[in-house]
C-alpha cells in the first residue's frame, strides 16, 4: 500500500505541474532565487506531454490515475493516466466528480445527456450507470469496506443508500440532511437530521445506532485510531469520538479550540486550523495537547503535507 501511495503521489505531482503556476521563492537579488528555510531539494516540475487541461480529483486505481479534465472542446470528461499517456475513458459522461475506489471498481457522479446527476461505476475501461440518479446536484459518496455509501439528493431531502460492490442495493431511508460521512473502525458514521430540526450522530454496520450523541458535526478525520471532528453545537469545537461500544464525544483538548477545520495527517502530529492568538491560525496536535504554530499566518485554509514529521 505504501508503494502504491508513493507512486500515486509522484504521478499526481506530474499532473499538478500541468496547470500549476509556480511562484518564485523570495529573492535576495533580482535573478537569484533563495530557498525558504528548512526546505528540501526537489527536481523541477516536468510538463507532461499531451496532458488535458485543468485536471482535478485524481484517484489511483489498478496502477493508473483516473481524473476529471477538459477535452479539446472544453468539456470536462473522464481520463486515465498511466504515467506517460492520457486516455479518454468516456466521451458520454460530462463533469465527473468524487471519484471513489471500492473493490475492483471506482464510482463517480457525472452529468447524463438529459442533465440529471447520475452515479456511475467503472472498471477502468467500461463506464456504466449504477441506476442511482437525481435531478438535483449535491450527491456525496464514501467508501465503507467493499460497500459504497451514497447520500442521494431528492428535492428537499436526502436518501441514503448502501451499495454493495458484490451486488445489492439497500435503501436506508430519507433524511432532511446528511453530512460528514466517514468510516471509523468497522463502522460507518455520519451526522444527519431525520426531522428537519434535530441532527444526530449515527453509526452504521448493517444496523443503525442513533442518538448516542445528539448534534451535528463536520470535517470528520481519522488519525491514530481516533475520530476527530468539528462539533457544530459547540462553535465547531475540536472534539474526538471514541469507537464503539463507548461512542463518547469529548473535547480533544482543554481548553476547547473552536472553529476547527482542515485536519491534516503529519505522521507523529496532526495539523489543523482553529481559533487562536489573533484569530484563525494553524495548530499542531500530538494526541494530547494542541499548540499554535509559531509564525502561522492568519486565516489559513486547505492545508497540505509535503513531507511527514
Amino acid at each position: 500500500m505504501r508503494a502504491r501511495l508513493f507512486t500515486n503521489a509522484r504521478m499526481l505531482a506530474a499532473l499538478v505541474a500541468v496547470v500549476a503556476v509556480v511562484s518564485s521563492a523570495p529573492m535576495a537579488h533580482a535573478s537569484v532565487p533563495v530557498a525558504p528555510p528548512n526546505s528540501s531539494a526537489y527536481g523541477a516540475p516536468v510538463l507532461v506531454a499531451g496532458a488535458p487541461a485543468a485536471p482535478q480529483g485524481a484517484v489511483e486505481f489498478l496502477g493508473k490515475l483516473y481524473l476529471s479534465a477538459e477535452d479539446t472542446n472544453g468539456d470536462r470528461r473522464l481520463f486515465a493516466f498511466d504515467g506517460s499517456t492520457f486516455t479518454l475513458i468516456s466521451d458520454e459522461v460530462t463533469d465527473p466528480i468524487d471519484l471513489t475506489v471500492v473493490g475492483d471498481a471506482f464510482f463517480f457522479s457525472g452529468t447524463a445527456a438529459n442533465g440529471d446527476s447520475v452515479l456511475y461505476w467503472s472498471d477502468g475501461s467500461v463506464v456504466d450507470s449504477t441506476g442511482i440518479s437525481s435531478a438535483d446536484p449535491g450527491r456525496t459518496i464514501a467508501a465503507y469496506g467493499t460497500n459504497l455509501m451514497v447520500a442521494n439528493p431528492e428535492s428537499d431531502s436526502v436518501r441514503l443508500y448502501d451499495l454493495a460492490y458484490a451486488g445489492g442495493l439497500t435503501d436506508l431511508g430519507v433524511f432532511a440532511s446528511i453530512t460528514g460521512m466517514v468510516t471509523f473502525g468497522d463502522r460507518f458514521y455520519f451526522s444527519a437530521d431525520s426531522d428537519g430540526a434535530s441532527p444526530d450522530i449515527y453509526s452504521y454496520d448493517g444496523v443503525f445506532i442513533r442518538n448516542f450523541n445528539p448534534g451535528e458535526y463536520s470535517d470528520p478525520f481519522v488519525w491514530k485510531d481516533r475520530l476527530y471532528l468539528a462539533f457544530a453545537d459547540q462553535n465547531y469545537g475540536f472534539y474526538t469520538l471514541l469507537p464503539a461500544p463507548d461512542h463518547s464525544l469529548n473535547p480533544a483538548v482543554t481548553p476547547l479550540v473552536e472553529y476547527a477545520s482542515d485536519f491534516t495527517d503529519a505522521g507523529s502530529v496532526m495539523y489543523f486550523v482553529g481559533i487562536g492568538p489573533g484569530d484563525l491560525v494553524i495548530y499542531s496536535y500530538d494526541g494530547s495537547g494542541a499548540t499554535p504554530v509559531a509564525g502561522s499566518p492568519l486565516f489559513p485554509r486547505n492545508l497540505t503535507m509535503l513531507t511527514t514529521r
